[in-house]
This record gives C-alpha cells, structure tokens and sequence, in this order.
C-alpha cells in the first residue's frame, strides 16, 4: 500500500487578476494511493483538525478484498480518505458508510439507487441537524449513487459525520434526482458551498439526463458533447438545511470551450471579493478524452447570464501522463477556495489514458495535482 503524497507549496506569490494573467506552474505526479483507479478528490484544507484531507474515488473491489472481482456489490466505485501528518499524506483507506447498503427512496420504476457504487464525494463543514437523524453534525458529504450496470441513472444523495471517517446516510436519499431516467450519466458531479456556516447549502451539479438523450454518452470509448453540451446541464439549487433544496436554475455557458468533456468540472467561489465563481472543466481535444483540465471564472452575480473568463489550461504533457480528468479544487472549510487563495490549488486524476468504458485503462489511475497564480 503505498501513501498518498500531495504535495503543497505555500511560497507562491498571489494570483493577479485575468488582466495580469494567470498561469499553472506546479505539478506533481503524486502515484498511486492504493494500486489504482483513484479520482474526483474533495481536497479540503481543514483548519478545525488542522491538517489537509482528502476524499475521492476509488475501486470498491479494493475496498473490500475478500469479495470476488465479480461480485455485484463491488462492481462499482467508492469513497476513500487520506489526511496529512506533517505534511506527509497518509496510508489511504474506505470511509465508513452507514447503512452500506441503504435502499434509497425511489420514484415509481426505479431500483434500489446507491447499492452498486458511490463516487464524487465532495465534503464541506458546518452544523446539520437532518431532519430525522436526531443528532447533530460538523460534517455534510455530497455524493453520486446508482445501481446501473453502465453506471448510468446517477442520484445525488448525503451523509453526515462528526469525524470525515465514519458517516450516516440521510436515511430519506437521494436529495438531487435527474431530470428523466433515460440511461445516461444522470445527476451528478455535485459542488457544494456553506453559505452560513451551519446548514446552508449551495449546490452546483450536473444533470446531462435530458442533454444526452439521443447523443451517444456510453460509446464504449469516449463520453464527450460538442457544444459545449455540458454547460447546458450546469445547474444551481439551494438549501437551509442541507436536504431539501429548491428548484434548479441553469448556469450560464457563454465563454466555454466549444468541445467540454462529461468528466466532472469542479466549481468553487472565490473566498473575498470580487466574488468570482471559479471553474475547472476537463476538454476533449484530438481524440484524447483526458487531453486538458481549463480554468475559467465568472463573476458571482452574472452566474446565469454572464460570460465565462478563460484564464489558463493545465495538459497531460504538463505531468507527463496520458490523460487528467475529474478535478477538485482545494478549499477551505466550507467549500470557497482555500486560503492560500489567491494562489490557486487543484488535484485531478491521470493516467496513461482516459479509461474506455469497460474500465479497462483505469488501472493507470493515480492522482495528480497543479498550483497556480
């Protein structure tokens, strides 16, 4: 088993403003955590415990070694953690999720939601009090469920801690359902923000159930849409108590690339003024699924009708990898950008390439990282 090293340099001077422009200039191949298919890290720098953490996906069959690679019940992904000691990250290993098997409640026709894989776990800190649980939290997950053998029909649903190891799942999951239950990726992607530091939720998600309907997502190679298609099924909702969120309001596309991967964006808002929504959105480019991770921002206020400011790409040639895909920026507490801001820190996974969608490929997946300023 081998540790997880990111690596955080805190000697880079302030980002300038898109005028000055802004550059990546730092990036680290950190390896393997366990022996592959690690991805989508929630990387918060976690003033209350006093060092950095780390969640993210990673194979269920490795989680749970003495079942058969055939099994249904690891067929999937799930959730990992890693954390800081001195600066050095530690051995890695499977949060605890109770129930680990919950049925979610279901809409008329579909299965049971999150008993096949869980992935995209996004971790931010507050005061949760769920309706139903009877106990109070410091610690809200977001996270991606399903029970599609094609990983497809995604949900978005929650957990709770007081510790990041051990969670409970909201027991009335999923809390984002996707538009229509056509087959394709679903809801998903979630990035959320504490907007008052106890159980007030913005969300910002996927949802490309409508988006891909008749265009081809699970291809058996490359999951992309020219357009940029992805930017259509941006959406925002917003909760006072961290379950129940209100109706979706699309974000803007103006300014996007013209080919934005379905591999999962990261979003995160600036944590002092001018208040900026900052993006990371992976690019399909010369048919490399995995080819660029932009960086775009777009003022807070014009979210839904202003235009998207690129800033700067980080390649795969940048690493020396094959393919970057599913990034995370690092944040503070409550899911603004960390306090290093304005230097800027996100983690990504990479590999020798994006993995087709048997998963073959995905063995090569590791995880990497990029600063900048």
């Amino acid at each position: 088993m081998k540790s997880l090293k990111f690596f955080v340099s805190f000697t880079m001077i302030l980002i300038p403003f898109a005028s000055q422009g802004f550059e990546w200039s730092t990036f680290n191949y950190l390896g393997g955590v366990q022996k592959a298919h690690d991805y989508a890290p929630s990387w918060m720098a976690d003033t209350v415990s006093g060092y950095d953490r780390v969640w993210y996906c990673g194979s269920a069959h490795r989680a749970n070694p003495k079942k058969k690679p055939g099994d249904p019940s690891v067929a999937g992904d799930t959730i990992w953690y890693s954390y800081t000691i001195k600066g050095q990250w530690q051995h890695a290993k499977p949060v605890e999720m109770n129930p680990s098997e919950q049925p979610w409640e279901k809409r008329p026709g579909e299965k049971e939601i999150d008993k096949r894989s869980t992935c995209e776990p996004i971790v931010v800190r507050g005061i949760f009090q769920p309706p139903g649980m009877g106990e109070t939290y410091s610690m809200a997950m977001y996270f991606i469920g399903n029970n599609n053998p094609v990983d497809g029909d995604n949900h978005i649903g929650v957990a709770f801690s007081n510790d990041g190891t051990r969670w409970t799942k909201y027991p009335n999951n999923p809390v984002i359902y996707p538009m229509v239950l056509s087959g394709d990726y679903g809801a998903g992607c979630p990035n959320v923000r504490n907007d008052n530091g106890r159980a007030g939720i913005t969300m910002w998600y996927v949802d490309v159930s409508q988006a891909l309907n008749s265009y081809p997502f699970f291809n058996g190679e490359f999951r992309f849409m020219p357009g940029p298609a992805i930017g259509p099924s941006l959406f925002e909702v917003k909760s006072n108590d961290g379950v129940t969120f209100s109706d979706p309001k699309r974000l803007s596309t103006r300014g996007l690339a013209q080919y934005i991967s379905t591999s999962c964006p990261a979003i995160s808002l600036s944590p002092s003024p001018p208040y900026y929504l900052y993006g990371l959105f992976s690019e399909y480019s010369s048919g490399n699924e995995g080819a660029k991770i932009r960086m775009y921002r777009i003022l807070y206020n014009e979210r839904f009708s202003g235009k998207w400011e690129y800033l700067d790409e980080i390649k795969h040639s940048d690493i020396n990898v094959g393919a970057i895909f599913e990034p995370g920026f690092r944040t503070d507490i409550y899911g603004n950008l960390s306090s290093s801001f304005p230097t800027i820190w996100a983690g990504f996974g990479c590999g020798s390439h994006y993995a087709r969608y048997d998963h073959s490929g995905s063995e090569t997946w590791d995880l990497c990282n990029a600063g900048g300023r």
